[in-house]
C-alpha cells in the first residue's frame, strides 16, 4: 500500500474551480489519500459544492482571509504522513502523487515538489526555482538544485504553494506557515526554515499540476497583481527573518526598492496594453512605503507560528478514486476541421474514461493559440497550426509534433488517428 497523504486545499470564493480540482482528483493513480478542503469565508456557492462531496472529504473553516491561517488548520487536520497542497484553481496530472512521495526516500527529506503548468498548459510556470534571501528574486535553473541544500544557502529550492508536498510530522515541529504571511512567500519561509535546519528540498520533473491562475482580490482577469500591497510587506518580513551574513534591514529594504522600480516598469507597460489603468500604479507607489515599514516593523517582532499541534481525533479519510498506477493513457487526434470535440468523440472519451484510460483529445485552437483544458476527466490540447498549411498534412505535422512533446512528459500507451465522429 502507499503511503499515506493528506491532500489539502485552500479556498476561498472559488465555488466553479474547486468543484473542478476536486473532481479532478478523483483520477489520481494514488492508492491511499484523503482530501481536506479548507473553506475561508466565502460568500459564493462554496458551501454548496462543498456538500456535493459529502462522506469523501474532510472539511475545515478558516474565518479571515490568510493563506497560511488556512494552511494550519489543513496541517491540523491532516491525518497522512504526508500533506500536500494543492490550490483551488489548480488540476493534478493523474500521476501527481505517483510521482512524487517516493522522493522521501530518506528522513531527511523535508519537502518535495513537482513542476506546475500556467494557465495555458503548455508553459511552466515553476520548475527548478530557487528564491533569495531578500526574497526579491526567484533564480531559475535547468537542473535539480540539490546542491543548494544546506544551512544558511543563499537560494532556497522551494515549491510552489499550488504544488507542495511536506512531511506533516516535520510541518507541525517547526510550527507550520507563519501567519504573517497571509499571502506570498509562506511556502518559501517554510523550506528556508527547513533548511536552515539542515533538512533536504526536492524540486523534480513530473508530478505535473496545471495551474489556472484565475482572478482573485489580488490579481485580475489578465492575470496581472493590481493589490501589492502583501507582496510587498512580505517580501519585507521575509527577507529580515531569514537573513543571513551580510544582510541586514537596510540591505532588505534596498533590495525590495529596487524591485519596486521593476515592478513599476511592468505596470507602466500593462497600462500600454489595457491590462491595468493608471489607478493601478497610483496605488502601488500609495502602497509601497506603507508595506516597507509594516514588513520591517512586523519582522522585528516574534514569527506567529502554531501552537504545538493537539491530537484533533480526525481519522484518515480515504479518498474513493478511480486510477491505478498502471492504467492506460490513449491520445487520440480528430479531424484537421475540428475545433472541439464532437458529442459523438466526447462519448467515446469518456467510455475510455470508465474503463480506467487516460484520455487526451487534439484538436485544431480556435483562438490560434495553444493552450490545455481539462474538461470532465478529458485533457484537450487545443494545438495552433505550425505553419500556413491548412490541408490534413499540415494538422497532422502539428500533431505529431504536440504527440512528440507529450512523450516526453507522460508515458503515451497508443495514439489513435480518428476522424470525427458525427
Amino acid at each position: 500500500m502507499d503511503r499515506s497523504v493528506s491532500v489539502v486545499i485552500n479556498t476561498y470564493n472559488r465555488a466553479t474551480s474547486l468543484r473542478s480540482t476536486l473532481q479532478s482528483l478523483k483520477r489520481l493513480s494514488y492508492s491511499t489519500f484523503e482530501v481536506i478542503v479548507v473553506n475561508g469565508p466565502s460568500s459564493d456557492d462554496t458551501d454548496r459544492v462543498l456538500s456535493e462531496f459529502a462522506g469523501t472529504i474532510s472539511v475545515g473553516r478558516c474565518d479571515q482571509v490568510n493563506l497560511s491561517v488556512s494552511r494550519n488548520i489543513g496541517l491540523e487536520m491532516a491525518a497522512g504522513e504526508f500533506v500536500a497542497f494543492i490550490d483551488d484553481d489548480a488540476i493534478p496530472y493523474e500521476y501527481w502523487l505517483n510521482d512524487l512521495v517516493p522522493h522521501f526516500d530518506t528522513s531527511e527529506v523535508a519537502g518535495v515538489g513537482g513542476f506546475v503548468f500556467d494557465h495555458n498548459g503548455f508553459d511552466f510556470q515553476h520548475c527548478y526555482r530557487m528564491m533569495n534571501r531578500a526574497g526579491s528574486g526567484g533564480v531559475d535553473i535547468d537542473r535539480e538544485p540539490d546542491e543548494y541544500c544546506y544551512p544558511g544557502s543563499p537560494l532556497t529550492p522551494y515549491m510552489l504553494g499550488t504544488n507542495a508536498l511536506f512531511r506533516r510530522d516535520l510541518a507541525l515541529e517547526f510550527g507550520g506557515f507563519d501567519e504573517e504571511y497571509e499571502y506570498y512567500l509562506e511556502e518559501t519561509d517554510l523550506c528556508t526554515r527547513l533548511l536552515d535546519a539542515g533538512y533536504l528540498l526536492k524540486q523534480r520533473s513530473g508530478g505535473f499540476v496545471y495551474h489556472m491562475r484565475l482572478a482573485s482580490d489580488r490579481r485580475n482577469e489578465h492575470r496581472v497583481f493590481v493589490n501589492w500591497f502583501s507582496i510587498i510587506k512580505n517580501q519585507v518580513y521575509y527577507g529580515i527573518k531569514n537573513a543571513i551574513d551580510g544582510l541586514g534591514p537596510e540591505e532588505i529594504v534596498a533590495a525590495t526598492r529596487l524591485r519596486l522600480l521593476e515592478i513599476e516598469d511592468s505596470l507602466r507597460a500593462r497600462v500600454e496594453t489595457g491590462e491595468i489603468s493608471p489607478a493601478e500604479i497610483d496605488r502601488f507607489r500609495r502602497d509601497s512605503p506603507v508595506a516597507i515599514e509594516l514588513g520591517a516593523e512586523h519582522a522585528a517582532e516574534p514569527r506567529h507560528l502554531m501552537a504545538p499541534a493537539k491530537a484533533v481525533g480526525k481519522p484518515f479519510l480515504p479518498h474513493p478514486h478511480i486510477g491505478n498506477a498502471s492504467r492506460p493513457t490513449l491520445c487520440l487526434t480528430l479531424s484537421h476541421h475540428d475545433v472541439q470535440i464532437t458529442p459523438e468523440m466526447r462519448q467515446y472519451a469518456e467510455s475510455l474514461l470508465q474503463d480506467g484510460t487516460i484520455v487526451h483529445v487534439l484538436v485544431r485552437s480556435a483562438s490560434g493559440e495553444n493552450r490545455v483544458t481539462y474538461e470532465d476527466g478529458i485533457w484537450i490540447h487545443h494545438l495552433q497550426l505550425l505553419t500556413q498549411d491548412d490541408s490534413a498534412a499540415g494538422w497532422n505535422m502539428r500533431a505529431e509534433a504536440e504527440i512528440l512533446r507529450l512523450r516526453r512528459l507522460y508515458k503515451i500507451d497508443r495514439v489513435e488517428a480518428l476522424n470525427s465522429l458525427r
